[in-house]
């Protein structure tokens, strides 16, 4: 999963407590829970997508997959 124009940090997975960095990037498998902290400071509509090529597609038929956005105003 990637966030354009924040950065996050883990604070959980799968419910238990996980102190950790800033980053816009993290791998997620299947069945897991991640919890993050986002502090939205940069004004602006920002993708949240997925970055694996199978996250990219519905099915292998493009266009689909993980794709929402955070708006900031």
């Amino acid at each position: 999963m990637h966030l354009h124009g924040h950065q996050f940090r883990i604070v959980s997975v799968d419910g238990f407590g996980r102190p950790g960095f800033w980053d816009d990037t993290i791998d997620i498998a299947s069945g897991r829970r991640i919890d993050v902290e986002l502090i939205a400071n940069n004004p602006g509509i920002w993708p949240l997508n997925g970055t694996k090529t199978f996250h990219q597609s519905n099915n292998g038929e493009p266009p689909g997959g993980m794709i929402t956005k955070v708006i900031y105003l």
